[in-house]
């Protein structure tokens, strides 16, 4: 057929990727997003948690050293009562000096000689358990005070 052209088709093969191929990648990369986020949730997760403790300890030994400093300068203790538990410790020194550790609701203040309040921990960290106990030892004669925090 000398007058007619020939058209020649070329198959190359399929191009492209089958719907099926498609939703089993699209299910890998989900799969492992997922693994992704999770992982980065726990690791934020955990450094907040870290950084909360890390907070709790530093305040903690700041009263512990507030109270460390009261009492290593303290003459005696007017309350609690002897063989009594209170929510407030008042220490008075050499120089009749007081100081008033008090705990009201969850945050803990100290007064120095009846003067304002001042907030020893922060509004982050509640402080729970704030108990002076004042025993008196009758075999050694001695007072001893107790406090938990």
């Amino acid at each position: 057929m000398p007058g007619k052209k020939k058209t020649h088709q070329r198959y190359f093969g399929t191009a492209g990727l089958t719907l099926i191929e498609t939703i089993l990648y699209i299910s890998i990369l989900a799969i492992f997003m997922l693994f992704s986020l999770l992982l980065a949730n726990q690791i934020l997760s955990s450094s907040r948690q870290d950084r909360d403790n890390i907070e709790v300890s530093e305040e903690a030994e700041f009263i512990a050293g507030k109270l460390s400093w009261a009492f290593g300068g303290a003459s005696y203790v007017t309350q609690p009562a002897t063989n009594t538990s209170s929510s407030i410790v008042k220490l008075v020194d050499y120089n009749n000096q007081s100081a008033k550790f008090e705990l009201i609701e969850t945050d803990l203040f100290l007064s120095i000689d009846n003067g304002p309040n001042i907030q020893l921990n922060t509004d982050n960290v509640k402080v729970v358990n704030f108990i002076g106990r004042s025993d008196y030892d009758e075999d050694t004669g001695q007072s001893a005070v107790k406090v938990n925090l």
